[in-house]
């Protein structure tokens, strides 16, 4: 089954009540709590609070949304995956996303096999507490594309270690049914957004109603994959509440 959901990252500027008020009187099921603004990692009391907060108004907390890797550069020392553990739990999270890379690294042969250290580890660590890791699908990291996303899973090889999938922007629908197929042993979480193709940022945002005939094939596709999972809204145009509402309404009739 596919629930529909956010990530908390879509409202930013929204407290972690409000965007709970949101989430459920657009009939949406799950959370993907971010780490970066509603719950930082030094902060438990706080995770578990809007864990606790989020379950009592009937949704469900859906993951963990981290940076675990994605801001370090080559001359600073890694930041420990303990703390983001630790938040995780705290929060009640059953998974934690994570980065497969560095953003501002050269992805070397060496920044390379430091990432699959340090996930393997990583996704050993959470096992223990009965979370998952998940990389994120993202341009600029080792899951940039579906070749390097393949590699890197092989060659860390653990089995608590899953993916989540986002469409790459401006790709056609032959491509993303492709990645679906390949990933559909590890499939983790979905983010959900409809940005038109550009070579580079800032892709601009459009409704995810145009985008009817690219996403329903693939959670078409999604759906056929054993086990329970969250497709999460990502980001609207104009961080707009309204386009926000009009976007869960979609994604729900596509669901539904």
């Amino acid at each position: 089954m596919i629930k529909p959901g956010i990530c908390s990252i879509t409202f930013r500027d929204e407290t972690p009540e409000s965007l709970i008020q949101l989430s459920s009187e657009a009939g949406l099921v799950g959370i993907e709590w971010g780490s970066d603004v509603h719950v930082p990692l030094e902060d438990l009391e706080n995770a578990r609070k809007v864990g606790d907060q989020t379950r009592e108004a009937g949704l469900e907390v859906a993951g963990y949304g981290s940076y675990y890797m994605g801001r370090e550069s080559a001359d600073e020392e890694p930041v420990p995956f303990e703390p983001i553990l630790q938040a995780a739990e705290a929060l009640g999270a059953p998974v934690i996303r994570i980065w497969a890379g560095s953003l501002t690294q050269e992805k070397s042969e060496t920044h390379f096999e430091s990432v699959v250290r340090r996930s393997r580890e990583a996704a050993a660590m959470a096992a223990d507490k009965g979370i998952e890791v998940a990389f994120e699908f993202h341009r600029n990291t080792f899951t940039e594309t579906l070749e390097e996303a393949l590699r890197l899973m092989e060659a860390a090889q653990h089995p608590n270690l899953k993916m989540y999938w986002q469409p790459p922007h401006g790709s056609p629908l032959e491509q993303r049914l492709q990645e679906i197929e390949a990933f559909k042993g590890c499939l983790s979480n979905i983010h959900v957004f409809h940005w038109e193709g550009a070579p580079k940022p800032p892709f601009p945002r459009l409704a995810l109603s145009e985008g009817t005939d690219l996403w329903k094939p693939c959670l078409d596709s999604i759906a056929a994959i054993p086990d329970d999972r969250y497709a999460l809204l990502e980001f609207v145009p104009n961080n707009s509440v309204e386009q926000f509402q009009q976007d869960a309404q979609t994604l729900i009739s596509w669901l539904s």
